[in-house]
């Protein structure tokens, strides 16, 4: 499943990133309701820059 996904904030958390994001799957209507989450990523020079508020990305959920 793909999310297209929208940075709300950014925090930092000692070595890390938490990056809160809202979104709704590529496919969905547009009536359904956005989802919230979160994810903790290394704090690096890379992800300093990619991640700011924002910035649109995709994320692919996969079961496993």
């Amino acid at each position: 499943m793909k999310i297209r996904c929208e940075v709300l904030s950014v925090e930092t958390t000692g070595d890390g990133l938490r990056v809160k994001w809202q979104g709704r799957g590529v496919r969905d209507a547009k009536w359904r309701p956005w989802s919230l989450g979160s994810f903790e990523i290394a704090r690096t020079e890379v992800t300093l820059r990619a991640y700011h508020v924002g910035r649109v990305f995709v994320m692919d959920v996969v079961a496993r």
